[in-house]
């Protein structure tokens, strides 16, 4: 990469690159990079190379028979949540706040179940599925992302809090990690990207996994 690359715009357009396009374009730290053990927060204004560096880790450790990395895009998962709610959070949260809690939970643990399932495949997630008490145990994973789905839209639309239990974030995540470690011998790694997106009242899903 020349010095015209490392100055070029399209640095700030990551976000529209597949992953292969990313590892190529990213050029290591000479301080090495995290391993998969560990648990990292990235920081950095956007445009940094967060993103990238994200998705380059996530190309590099698919080729690793023992990982399973999972990559995560939140932008999709908290674009219309984020409209719902004011830019600064404030003490105590609102009920309409509290509303969008509950949907930042539940939009998080959707997008980690159905990456994992696309990453290895449906039956890994049956376990984090029994996590919510609304799901029956004969149910597929299908019908549980549509019924996701439908509990954030009528939630969204009547700004009134869940009526039913949601699992922590941390707790559906830890759970898919041990599916995936009994049934496939794999380490469950989780590269979840955009969370700078998140705005400050609906942040605690995010900082659990951590």
């Amino acid at each position: 990469m020349t010095d015209a690359d490392l100055r070029s715009p399209i640095q700030l357009d990551a976000d529209r690159y597949s992953t292969d396009v990313a590892a190529s374009r990213y050029v290591k730290h000479p301080g090495g990079i995290p391993q998969p053990n560990e648990h990292c927060l990235f920081l950095g204004p956007r445009g940094a190379g967060k993103t990238i560096m994200l998705k380059a880790l996530y190309t590099e450790w698919r080729a690793v028979p023992e990982l399973l990395p999972v990559y995560i895009e939140l932008q999709p998962s908290i674009a219309k949540i984020a409209g719902e709610l004011p830019l600064y959070g404030h003490e105590p949260l609102s009920p309409r706040d509290r509303a969008m809690l509950d949907c930042m939970s539940l939009a998080v643990s959707v997008a980690l179940v159905t990456g994992v399932a696309r990453a290895l495949r449906p039956e890994s997630t049956v376990d984090a599925l029994s996590l919510f008490s609304w799901h029956p145990s004969t149910g597929t994973l299908e019908e549980w992302t549509r019924n996701a789905h439908k509990r954030l839209r009528d939630a969204l639309v009547s700004g009134a809090p869940f009526t039913f239990e949601t699992p922590p974030v941390f707790v559906v995540a830890t759970t898919l990690g041990d599916s995936v470690r009994r049934d496939d011998q794999k380490t469950l790694v989780l590269l979840v990207d955009q969370i700078d997106h998140v705005p400050s009242p609906v942040f605690q899903p995010i900082v659990s996994l951590l």
